[in-house]
């Protein structure tokens, strides 16, 4: 699908469903190491209720395909009814540190090339939407968080 297309939908958190239960990753991406990566499936705004913010930045940073700047701020708009700022900081930096061994069956080029570099630069259109937009949400330990995490990514 291409983004923007009708049938995408949009991934605007509208409910409360989140569970702690695993950090977002893109190891569903692959159902086996030889079948090609796939992009997260849209999610249908009506059962955004059922769905966890693992999920939710998941398919804010689809690795196939570029997030909708659109998708991007109506979720930052909306996110704070469900999940505070250090939450959301967190969920996407767990979603920056893509886990190498979730991909053994690649080289280290292949995965840097399609899978981590993809997905850390999505995070970071998301990241910096965030700072430029809501920086005055943010409470000083997060804002500490996100200051470190920034800098180790320029050093």
């Amino acid at each position: 699908k291409k983004q923007g297309s009708p049938e995408q939908k949009s991934p605007v958190l509208r409910h409360s469903g989140e569970q702690e239960n695993r950090a977002p990753s893109p190891e569903r991406m692959m159902k086996d190491e030889k079948q090609p990566l796939t992009a997260p499936e849209a999610i249908d705004p009506i059962n955004l209720k059922n769905i966890s913010l693992n999920q939710l930045v998941e398919n804010l940073t689809p690795l196939m395909t570029l997030p909708n700047m659109m998708d991007i701020n109506a979720f930052l708009a909306t996110y704070r009814a469900h999940t505070s700022p250090r939450d959301l900081v967190r969920k996407l930096i767990q979603r920056f540190l893509v886990p190498r061994q979730l991909f053994a069956a690649l080289t280290d080029n292949e995965f840097n090339h399609i899978i981590e570099k993809p997905i850390q630069v999505r995070v970071s259109k998301i990241l910096k939407a965030l700072i430029d937009s809501h920086y005055s949400e943010l409470d000083n330990l997060t804002s500490n968080f996100l200051k470190v995490f920034v800098r180790s990514m320029v050093d």
